[in-house]
């Protein structure tokens, strides 16, 4: 069970889920900014500010924790 709002940060659908905002936000204000009415230039432009911020914890996350997997598994002794 999840712990806390970082432990659900930290899943893979919310990554997939912040991708997908910084892709679709990014690609309409690059390709569509001119069609887009002003209220939705800024809306999109706060999505994209979020999800690069959290994709930037995402990273943060990766490295700083990604190679702490703690000691490798032993196997007891075979009986004699």
């Amino acid at each position: 069970m999840l712990s806390s709002p970082a432990g659900i940060l930290a899943t893979p659908a919310a990554a997939v889920i912040g991708l997908a905002c910084f892709l679709v936000s990014g690609g309409l204000l690059v390709f569509k900014r001119s069609a887009l009415p002003r209220g939705l230039r800024s809306l999109l432009t706060a999505l994209l500010a979020l999800s690069i911020l959290y994709l930037l914890f995402a990273l943060w996350l990766v490295i700083g924790f990604g190679g702490n997997s703690g000691p490798a598994p032993t196997l007891p002794p075979a009986p004699h």
